[in-house]
């Protein structure tokens, strides 16, 4: 179910009433608004989830969240939509996490706002794709990240370890979180090379706060015994520090509206 608020600025939001405004024959895995009009929902299912899996399936809505229509998009996938990047009104990018099923393709693209989805050539699984003005950038879950120079014509480089989401603060400052075994990743050049940072735990998004050198990050809290904090880097992803501990179980997620307010989920 998809509900909604609508407040004249941040700081009144949280006291607004919600209402639901559409229901979905499926899990919700992805929501994002491009403007105030336009938004997407996916539907699918994390890998891992011991649940029947519906189809995948995207909605689009051009009326605030009113009204939906499913649009089109490759057919044989399971797992689920994670990502989207728009790079205009028309064109954009949709990384998608392959979890069985027939379709292996990482990565989609519409050329008409949105309305139709059609698979790259990348292979993969892949959880979320951004785009600066040196590369594109593609994370994948169960592989080496991806690396374009050329609008994803070729993918020549990646990144080592499955990576589940990642974010830049401006054209060259980007932070990478990975599923497991591996150390989180930041970029100082716009994603065309990426080290090592200090935290090395399992978690699935990372935020940061656009214009600042500021990442944040809400650990799953399934496994490790950190995972009931909430962690910030002030160096571009750099080192992250604990700065929150909370007494329940937090699902991995965290936005934010600039630097003063955060979001994330709990089980």
């Amino acid at each position: 179910t998809f509900v909604a608020t609508v407040a004249s600025d941040a700081s009144r939001a949280y006291a607004q009433p919600w209402q639901k405004l559409a229901t979905f024959d499926g899990y919700i895995s992805y929501l994002t608004f491009l403007n105030d009009s336009v938004g997407f929902v996916g539907l699918g299912l994390s890998p891992g989830m011991p649940l029947t899996r519906p189809p995948i399936k995207l909605y689009r809505t051009s009326d605030r969240g009113t009204s939906w229509n499913k649009v089109m998009v490759p057919s044989g996938y399971d797992g689920e939509i994670s990502n989207i990047q728009m790079v205009d009104s028309v064109n954009g990018w949709l990384a998608m996490t392959v979890w069985n099923g027939n379709g292996d393709k990482a990565l989609w693209r519409t050329t008409d706002g949105g309305l139709a989805w059609n698979e790259t050539s990348l292979v993969g699984s892949g959880t979320a794709v951004r785009i600066t003005p040196s590369a594109m950038v593609v994370s994948d879950l169960f592989g080496q990240g991806h690396i374009s120079t050329d609008g994803g014509a070729t993918w020549p480089s990646g990144f080592p370890s499955g990576t589940t989401d990642l974010d830049f603060v401006d054209a060259t400052h980007g932070a990478a979180s990975v599923y497991r075994g591996q150390s989180w990743l930041y970029t100082a050049d716009g994603g065309l090379t990426w080290q090592a940072s200090n935290l090395d735990i399992e978690g699935w998004s990372v935020y940061g706060a656009k214009g600042t050198s500021e990442f944040y990050a809400a650990p799953e809290t399934n496994i490790h015994p950190n995972h009931d904090k909430i962690y910030k880097s002030s160096d571009y992803g750099a080192t992250w520090n604990s700065i929150a501990t909370f007494p329940f179980n937090f699902t991995g997620d965290i936005e934010g509206i600039g630097e003063d307010w955060l979001f994330f989920q709990v089980h």
